[in-house]
């Protein structure tokens, strides 16, 4: 018990948190380097109570590529530092997806290397699919969200991904049992 209370949690150097206006929500993020632009995107979802991801949770693969790339790390809609939601109607993945794709307008530094790990594959995915003008590659690490199945994300893996999109581990369905396109 007693080294518990020793306990102190240590973060590495990400630089200092940078705030943004993205449509009125104040949305921190960090920005270090120069060089290609790899933007990491964390994963849970906003308004839940068991999680608490923000951008600091890619520090260990952020501090070391900052030397050699413009790294890129930032809170979600409602989570970490940024504001949440404007309102109830807006705690969804489309309203996620629609902040990080504003973020990255207003940021102005396209074409952007997006890493997404769990919800945050799905939101860089989704991105890919709809303004491939502000991705050079997608790479989505641990996200389940992507597996098929009879939701939205179902039309997301029934193409044949292009080839910018990079898939590890986001299902444990062999390909030859995946649906064919239409």
């Amino acid at each position: 018990m007693a080294s518990e209370l020793n306990y102190r949690p240590t973060s590495l150097d990400m630089g200092p948190e940078k705030w943004l206006d993205v449509d009125g929500i104040r949305t921190r993020y960090f920005d270090q380097g120069s060089g290609e632009r790899i933007v990491f995107i964390h994963g849970v979802q906003m308004g839940t109570t068991d999680g608490s991801s923000n951008a600091r949770s890619w520090e260990l693969n952020f501090v070391p590529l900052a030397p050699v790339h413009n790294v890129i790390s930032l809170d979600r809609m409602g989570q970490g530092y940024t504001d949440n939601p404007k309102s109830d109607a807006d705690y969804t993945m489309h309203a996620s997806v629609q902040h990080v794709i504003a973020f990255l307008d207003k940021l102005g530094k396209k074409p952007y290397h997006l890493v997404g790990h769990s919800r945050g594959g799905y939101i860089v995915t989704r991105i890919t699919l709809e303004r491939p003008d502000l991705v050079k590659t997608t790479t989505c690490v641990s996200s389940g969200t992507l597996s098929p199945g009879t939701t939205r994300t179902h039309v997301m893996t029934r193409s044949r991904p292009d080839r910018k999109s990079t898939r590890l581990n986001s299902s444990h369905i062999p390909l030859s049992r995946m649906p064919s396109s239409a």
